[in-house]
């Protein structure tokens, strides 16, 4: 919870404005973001992911995640200090750091498994190697080490950024649809092919990656928001072409995941077969979510840059907060329908058009404010807030024993943690390989 809160405070206007009328220094640049987090998601990963080999105890995970989250924020509470010696860091500076490299492993194995902090470990320590092939001079620890974590070369660069920075808004969207039900029709229809023995009902309702997979396709959807698609005139032949492209890719990803599901189901192990399943139920559901995102992302904005076109001069700069204010009216009688809904029918359909309010008003934002995408995804987030708390009053008249914190507060933060924590050490290793990147591409003969 406070995860999502503080990045909520950090994308939103309030931290200018109250810097420009307080005068003190609320403001945290992009490095330090980049700082808080990693450690909020070093921290959560011991906190939220159990060990998977050796039993721990509740007193050492609550040790290992204070270490995680203390040594990986370190260019948030140490910032002044390795600001002021670039290139040239303190003992403590690199003793704090080489704990974060092996805490950022450890967090890897708890996420992701052995296979996962060995591929982390090869990272992070790739400068021995290339010093030894003679592609690199970073032939020593206090090199390598700061370069992961007192630059923003490596762990603290890029992807970190855009992965966390702008994607963690985009996970709170995903999330929030999933707490509304509204990936779950898409669901039954993208697994429909499969067969009765295949369970998908059962899948769609119970695995991670089914619960998750519209905060992942929200993820997506960064790599749209951040390219110039947005903001320049595009051919429309190559945005054809990209749809089309996209299209028969994912088509691709689908036939191939479908294959691989019903070919599990014709093993004679019980758990290669469950394996198999999990596999291509998680291809399908991807491939549908990529396209769905991207369709929808191309109509909406076609719609937008067309209402846009059409308003009066100056009416788009009416300030954001009134816009959100028109949102959240809209959403009223959405809201009054779905109390008055007496078929599942009618209650899925008025769920899902509340759900679709933050969508458009995310693109609403982008399209014809032109605001930036984290602060648009912001006033998407806030009015994502008071649908759930519309759908929470709504349904606590059906359904016995739902409270807002229980079934909406509690699984909107954990859904979010559980996604961000994997994406951030992701990007923390993605991070770390574009560092040497370039020393690499004589090694495999790519030069």
């Amino acid at each position: 919870m406070a995860w999502v809160a503080l990045h909520l405070w950090t994308n939103s206007p309030l931290p200018y404005m109250l810097s420009d009328a307080t005068g003190l220094p609320l403001v945290t640049n992009a490095t330090e973001q980049r700082g808080l987090l990693l450690g909020f998601a070093l921290g959560l990963a011991f906190l939220i992911f159990p060990s998977r080999q050796i039993k721990v105890p509740p007193v050492a995970d609550l040790a290992l995640a204070f270490v995680g989250a203390v040594t990986g924020s370190l260019v948030w509470w140490h910032y002044d200090s390795i600001s002021a010696n670039p290139g040239n860091p303190s003992d403590f500076s690199l003793i704090v750091a080489f704990i974060g490299t092996v805490m950022l492993i450890v967090a890897a194995a708890r996420v992701f498994g052995w296979l996962g902090a060995v591929v982390v470990a090869l990272l992070a320590f790739q400068g021995f190697l290339l010093a030894v092939l003679g592609e690199t001079r970073s032939d020593s620890l206090q090199t390598i080490i700061g370069k992961h974590w007192l630059t923003t070369e490596s762990i603290f660069g890029i992807p970190l950024g855009v992965w966390g920075e702008l994607g963690f808004l985009f996970v709170v969207l995903g999330v929030g649809l999933d707490i509304l039900d509204a990936k779950r029709p898409v669901v039954r229809w993208t697994l429909r092919p499969l067969p009765q023995s295949a369970n998908p009902s059962d899948q769609a309702a119970g695995h991670p990656f089914a619960r998750r997979f519209w905060a992942l396709s929200f993820l997506l959807i960064v790599n749209l928001l951040v390219g110039s698609w947005f903001y320049d005139d595009v051919d429309p032949v190559d945005a054809l072409f990209a749809v089309a492209g996209s299209a028969v890719a994912n088509a691709a990803i689908y036939v191939v995941s479908l294959a691989i599901a019903w070919a599990a189901l014709k093993v004679d192990s019980e758990g290669w077969r469950r394996r198999g399943v999990w596999l291509g139920v998680g291809g399908m559901l991807l491939a549908v979510a990529q396209f769905t995102i991207l369709i929808v992302a191309v109509a909406l904005a076609i719609v937008f840059q067309g209402i846009a076109a059409l308003l009066p001069e100056g009416l788009h700069r009416i300030g954001s907060s009134w816009w959100l204010l028109l949102w959240v009216v809209a959403s009223l009688p959405l809201a009054a329908a779905l109390l008055r809904a007496t078929t599942t029918f009618r209650q899925s359909v008025f769920r899902a058009g509340l759900a679709l309010l933050p969508v458009t008003l995310l693109f609403w934002g982008l399209m014809v404010q032109r605001l930036s995408p984290s602060l648009s995804a912001f006033y998407a987030v806030l009015l994502l807030a008071v649908v759930l708390v519309e759908d929470w009053g709504t349904r606590r008249y059906r359904v016995e024993g739902v409270t807002l914190s229980g079934n909406y507060v509690y699984p909107l933060c954990h859904g979010v943690a559980r996604v961000m924590v994997r994406v951030v050490v992701i990007a923390a290793a993605y991070g770390m390989f574009i560092a040497y990147a370039w020393y690499w591409v004589p090694v495999l003969g790519l030069g």
